[in-house]
């Protein structure tokens, strides 16, 4: 089929007027023929102009499409609603504060030649002005294996951004993102690889992760609603453990894992005694086989709150300098 659209960027957009052009632009710079590939602005209601910024580039790229929600739903609700609309066999995501590097023209290629489900490659994490290209993950297997062999003898990494894959992967076996909450790629980046049967990684550095002091990562530990975050995360990785019984130890780990970083964040946050038991009931669950302490704090959750309300200063200053100085 002439001009059939291979792979489809969908890029969740909330106030991005400053940094989406340096995004879109770092696609264009890739010399891709813009037939065979289409861009996908979400805007998440936006309160700056961030619209009018992408509109205006728009205008010289018939390829860029731009899509807007009616109500808040985050990355992952923007995520979700670009998948549905994409056009493109493949999907690729990115975020508008980060940008592409020139490996990406070199894994679109390879991906031409190969078929696969999923396409893992590399990112790498850099503070604003200070460019790196060391990447973050490198799997040491780069065979084409099913997802549970992936998982198996490399590592299935939780950014969303670190996989092309195919589209009907995601909307045939109704893998989308729990939407209008933070940590929503943790359980899907998990169900999206355990329904592949052909993936790889390869070290292509693809993009660059810009950090800043306002980003989710950055900020996580100051409110109970990023913390309630880090909870639920844990609570749908424990409960993928009936669907994927034979990771069912791996998923009780990373779950596990997601709620012991709720708690660390919940004992830095001074929050009213009632929200965090209304947090721990509904995200701790019984009869799993969880640490004691977690089982403690969900049987005596009052005790918690008002303990973690005592220490939360001295909590949150500890992160804060550990976080100046050695770094997350």
């Amino acid at each position: 089929m002439e001009n059939q659209i291979f792979l489809s960027i969908v890029i969740p957009v909330y106030n991005g007027s400053e940094t989406i052009s340096r995004c879109l632009d770092s696609i264009w710079s890739q010399g891709l023929d813009e037939n065979e590939y289409e861009v996908i602005c979400v805007n998440d209601c936006s309160t700056d102009n961030t619209m009018e910024v992408i509109s205006r580039i728009q205008k010289g790229h018939a390829n860029l499409r731009l899509l807007s929600n009616e109500y808040n739903k985050r990355a992952g609700g923007c995520r979700n609603y670009g998948v549905r609309e994409a056009k493109g066999e493949y999907i690729l995501f990115i975020d508008a504060d980060d940008y592409f590097d020139a490996g990406m023209t070199d894994a679109v290629h390879y991906l031409k030649g190969v078929c696969l489900d999923i396409l893992m490659i590399g990112f790498a994490r850099e503070t604003k002005g200070t460019p790196n290209h060391k990447l973050v993950h490198n799997c040491s297997n780069r065979d084409v294996l099913t997802g549970t062999e992936f998982l198996q003898k490399n590592m299935i990494p939780y950014g969303p951004c670190q996989y092309f894959f195919k589209r009907s992967l995601m909307v045939d076996n109704h893998i989308f993102f729990v939407e209008q909450v933070q940590c929503e790629d943790v359980d899907w980046s998990h169900r999206l690889a355990f329904s592949a049967t052909r993936m790889q990684f390869k070290p292509f550095l693809v993009s660059h992760v810009v950090l800043n002091d306002k980003s989710q990562t950055a900020t996580e530990h100051t409110s109970l609603t990023s913390v309630a975050a880090k909870f639920f995360a844990g609570y749908r990785m424990l409960a993928l453990t009936e669907t994927y019984s034979l990771h069912a130890d791996y998923l009780r780990g990373v779950g596990t894992a997601y709620i012991k970083e709720g708690i660390k964040y919940m004992t830095a946050v001074s929050s009213p005694i009632s929200e965090k038991v209304s947090v721990i009931k509904k995200y701790i669950p019984k009869g799993e086989e969880l640490p004691l302490y977690m089982k403690m704090i969900r049987s005596f959750p009052h005790c918690f709150g008002l303990l973690s309300n005592i220490l939360s200063p001295i909590v949150s200053a500890i992160i804060i300098v550990k976080r100046k100085y050695f770094g997350r």
